[in-house]
Parts: C-alpha cells; sequence; structure tokens
C-alpha cells in the first residue's frame, strides 16, 4: 500500500517515457510553472527525475531534500519522508518528474514510513545508485495542501476570491 504503490501500479501506462506525477492532494493556482519545470528536466542530461521543491519555516509533516550544486545544477543528494527531525528546510511538494528508472527503484525499496511503499524512499534508492535528481524551486508561489477538509476549505475560499473578487 502507500503513494509508491498506487504509482507502481501506473508502470504499464507509462512505459519507458518521462512522465509528470501529481499527488493530487495540493493545489497550485499558478500552474504555469510547470512549463519551466519541464524545460528543467529535459535540458539536463542523464536526468532520472525532477522534485519539485519549497524552502518552508515549518517543515513538519513533509518530506524532505537536501541539495548540492554541481555545474549549475541543484542535485538532489538525499531525501527523507516526514523525518522527526529534518536535516534542511527544503519541502517535497507533490509534484515529480521521472524517467522508468523509478518503477524498479520501488520494487527494490521496503516499506517505510507509515508501513507503506513511499515515492521518496524510491528516490533515494537512485540516488544510492548514483542516479540523478533535480530540485527544482518553487519559489515563493501560493500552493494549499488539501488533504484535510479545513485546508481544502482554505484552497476553495482563496480560488473563490481570485475568481470573483
Amino acid at each position: 500500500a502507500g503513494f509508491g504503490d498506487a504509482l507502481l501500479k501506473s508502470q504499464k501506462f507509462v512505459g519507458n517515457e518521462d512522465f509528470l506525477l501529481h499527488a493530487g492532494d495540493c493545489y497550485f493556482p499558478e500552474y504555469k510553472f510547470l512549463i519551466d519545470f519541464m524545460k528543467y528536466h529535459q535540458n539536463s542530461k542523464n536526468v532520472s527525475a525532477s522534485i519539485l521543491l519549497k524552502k518552508m519555516k515549518n517543515i513538519k509533516g513533509y518530506g524532505i531534500a537536501q541539495l548540492e550544486e554541481h555545474d549549475g545544477e541543484n542535485i538532489v543528494v538525499d531525501v527523507e519522508e516526514k523525518p522527526m527531525k529534518p536535516k534542511s528546510n527544503l519541502a517535497i511538494l507533490p509534484i515529480y518528474i521521472f524517467n522508468s528508472n523509478i518503477f524498479k527503484a520501488l520494487k527494490n525499496t521496503s516499506q517505510g514510513y507509515k508501513s507503506e511503499l513511499q515515492v521518496t524512499d524510491a528516490i533515494m534508492t537512485l540516488i544510492n545508485k548514483n542516479e540523478k535528481i533535480l530540485g527544482f524551486d518553487y519559489g515563493d508561489k501560493e500552493w494549499f495542501d488539501i488533504g484535510s477538509p479545513d485546508n481544502y476549505f482554505n484552497a476553495l475560499t482563496y480560488s473563490y476570491k481570485r475568481i470573483f473578487g
């Protein structure tokens, strides 16, 4: 079970193409960043994944990433799913671009947080195999975690105010 298991079930539909994965429990009002995110991924050589990151003050409850810059690229060197003591302030937002290597990584990854197969753990499996993972900075754009009724209501209120003033 878990998000990783759901992703693994999509393998026959994805095939060997790079693909964008959106977990669906977040709302991004400004979707145009996706074009830049996809170009960032496509313009890099030999990249297995690109993950969306945002600097946050309150990092509790999020997967986190650590970056190192190499040749002008933000290379992800460590990820962890909802750690008790985060090593960075970079939250992983649930939009990813993967190549088909993620499926083999998922098959070689043990269950993690909440005894579920986690995408974050599979990304760490890729990192441990020296696969190139890029981090893309979401910046200060608005976004909403809609995984709870209160947060979902806040996102609806925000959208309503944007549309109707």
